[in-house]
Formats: structure tokens, sequence, C-alpha cells
């Protein structure tokens, strides 16, 4: 399993109220420099935001054929609060053929199609697919997890078809569950991320410093002509 990096340079510090200056520093050289920069803001404990995208490979291992029936989330998805490192740009678009709308009550594996809103996905992927693994025949699917206004906390459950008996197979972070966090506010605040204790602006949103590092704005009053 592949967690693939996010192509929009945005991330949620979902437990902090604030960053130091040297934090921001640090975040910073490795942002403007490119130079690992998805790696250490994980290792920082930030979350993705708006989309997880997944590529899982699963192979037969048992002596006889098994079929993969279902795939489903348990999820936790509470109001986003924390720290936000808001950063967008345009990004390569990502081959998805399973998508989860983690804002749905019980969500199902969706086929996007060419729809990037998940509001238009439509028909559950195994209503159309089947997936059976003959011993060590194997599967790719690529999966894509998104919220809108949520702070997510969810695994993938693989339902399998093993003889006379279903199997789950639980998809995880390495024992953790994925984490993402939504950026779209319900409220008619007059900001656009009044969720969020603090929040950072980089990129081609903050070219008043020149290079587009991070910095400091009002996540109550910012508004995107502001720059």
């Amino acid at each position: 399993m592949d967690k693939l990096n996010p192509d929009n340079n945005s991330w949620v510090f979902p437990d902090k109220k604030g960053l130091s200056e040297k934090e921001v520093r640090e975040i910073n050289e490795r942002f403007l420099s490119g130079n690992e920069y998805d790696e250490y803001m994980r290792g920082l404990g930030a979350v993705d935001t708006e989309g997880v995208d997944l590529t899982v490979v699963v192979e037969g291992a048992r002596a006889y054929p098994v079929r993969v029936l279902d795939m489903r989330v348990e999820k936790r998805c509470v109001s986003p609060g924390g720290v936000l490192f808001f950063a967008p740009m345009q990004g390569a678009e990502k081959s998805t053929a399973i998508g989860f709308d983690l804002d749905r009550r019980d969500p199902e594996p969706l086929i996007p199609g060419d729809e990037s809103d998940p509001k238009g996905w439509k028909g559950n992927y195994f209503d159309q697919h089947t997936v059976s693994l003959k011993p060590q025949e194997q599967a790719v699917f690529r999966i894509r997890a998104v919220t809108d206004t949520g702070y997510c906390a969810f695994r993938i459950v693989l339902v399998v078809a093993d003889k006379d008996r279903l199997v789950r197979q639980v998809l995880d972070d390495g024992g953790r569950p994925f984490r993402v966090c939504g950026l779209k506010e319900n409220s008619r605040a007059p900001g656009l991320f009044t969720q969020f204790a603090g929040m950072y602006v980089g990129g081609v949103f903050n070219m008043k410093d020149g290079d587009g590092r991070f910095a400091r704005r009002d996540p109550g009053r910012w508004q995107a002509i502001d720059g």
C-alpha cells in the first residue's frame, strides 16, 4: 500500500493552537526548497487536507481462489480545528477508481468517473466489478477518501469471501488510522477558515514576502484576495 503525496501543499496540525517562530522557519526552509516537505510535515504531526490518495495492491494468499466482495470505511469525524498551513496549487490529476465521501453517513465505494466533486460520484464499485483472486494473483485498487468539512480518522475494510466465510481485511496507516481534514466552513462567518485556531498562508497566496513563504494570517478575517 502506498500513500501518495498530496498535490495541494496544505496541511493541518489538528492538536495545536500555535507554532513557534522556529517551527515556522524550519517549515519554510523545506517548503521553499522542496526538500522532503511532505515527509517533514507528516513527521511533525500534520495531516492531509481535503483528501487522502492510496494505491493498494492485494494478493491471493490462499491455495484456492478468494473474492473481494466489498470495501467500506470505519470512520470518526469531528469539527476541524488546530493550525492550518494553506498553500493550494494546481496539481496533476490522479487516476482514481474508488472514491469515499467521508461526509456521508455511511460512505460507499463509489465510482468517481470524471467528477472531481464527490457529490457527483455515483454507483457502487463492487456492484459493477468482480474481484476474484487466484493463489498469488494480484489486484490494484486506486482509492481516494475526501472530506469537505470534517476532521476524520478512518480505516478501510475489505470484505473477502474465503470459501464459506467472510473475512475482514483492515487497511490503515501503519497501525494507526488515516487522517484528513476538510477546509470548507459550515458557518456564514466572514472568514473562510474561522474553524482554525491559527493560520499560515504561503505559495501564490502570499507573494507579499516575495518568495511565497508561509506567513501568519488571521483565520477569521483572511480572504484569498488579501494575498
